[in-house]
């Protein structure tokens, strides 16, 4: 009867790691392919061959993106692989029992040199799986599909949006909209910070930050004094109400927490802010300073917008 195998290398890997940590580059790409890989050599040299007729040098990929970075990225990858040793099995068996798989498959957990960045490797190898497998679940839905409609990027737009109308949701209980409770946030760390102060600790703009501290001081969450030695600039304090609210607001943010994170492991909730933690870095690199600020507050400036027509 087929069934699933897992051949997992990394007991292996972290003994060479262990052998070649503190070691120059080039010492350390020698020790990887002369000890680690050298108990599985075909595997090894299909990896160097495909490096190879893409046009690039193993080297110089493994010294720039990989090996620099591994003592880092060591404890994300001990979750991952401990978040697969418990997946493979519970997903053969969904595979058998949804899609009449007859075959047995091999899972291999190995350390190689990653060519593409992460997320365009997983999204590769999700198309793949799981359109070859077609594991459906329930009454037939596919569990993940290869339309554009469920591309990693369209998930993560989902995700935000969704995050967003929750956020809103409840800090409107308290008398807050989106873009709030961050300023309150900074004023409770240290209060008598001026507009610019605050504008670029949060990265926005002064006018969104004037906008927002005009709505908040109405509101009754701040108030504005000017500063003792220089009449031009105005600081910013909490009241009593706005010491209030943010007792509440560290309330809300445990809520929606608990709620975003339900089910997940503490594993899982790590292996997930390592994810996370690069898709930003990421989009930092792409997006300048200046365009981010095209962009902040959206909901705030809306809710300005909409709240200034009204009381016109």
């Amino acid at each position: 009867m087929p069934g699933c195998k897992v051949l997992d290398t990394f007991a292996e890997f972290e003994s060479f790691w262990n052998k070649a940590r503190g070691l120059p580059l080039d010492a350390q790409l020698d020790l990887w392919l002369g000890e680690y890989m050298s108990h599985w050599p075909e595997l090894g040299e299909k990896q160097l061959q495909s490096y190879a007729e893409e046009g690039f040098d193993w080297r110089d990929v493994a010294k720039e993106h990989v090996f620099p970075f591994l003592a880092g990225r060591l404890p994300a990858m001990t979750v991952a692989r401990r978040c697969l040793l418990a997946s493979f099995e519970p997903l053969y068996a969904q595979a058998r029992t949804n899609s009449g798989l007859d075959f047995g498959i091999l899972y291999l957990i190995y350390v190689g040199i990653g060519l593409f960045d992460f997320s365009y490797t997983l999204d590769i190898l999700r198309r793949l799986i799981f359109s070859r497998l077609s594991i459906r679940v329930g009454q037939g839905a596919p569990m993940f599909s290869s339309s554009d409609n469920e591309t990693l990027d369209h998930l993560l737009a989902q995700v935000s949006r969704l995050h967003y109308l929750r956020a809103r949701t409840l800090f409107e209980t308290v008398g807050l909209y989106r873009g709030q409770p961050p300023v309150l946030g900074v004023l409770a760390e240290g209060e008598g910070v001026s507009h610019s102060e605050l504008a670029a600790r949060l990265d926005v703009r002064p006018a969104t930050i004037s906008k927002m501290l005009d709505r908040m001081e109405r509101a009754g969450f701040l108030t504005r004094r000017p500063d003792t030695e220089d009449q031009r600039v105005s600081r910013v304090y909490l009241t009593e109400r706005g010491r209030a609210v943010q007792c509440e607001v560290r309330r809300l943010i445990r809520t929606m927490a608990q709620e975003t994170f339900a089910g997940f492991s503490l594993e899982e909730q790590a292996l997930l802010s390592r994810f996370l933690l690069q898709i930003r870095e990421n989009l930092m690199r792409a997006t300048s300073k200046a365009d981010r600020k095209k962009g902040d507050a959206p909901w705030e400036s809306q809710r300005a917008q909409q709240t200034t027509g009204e009381n016109e």
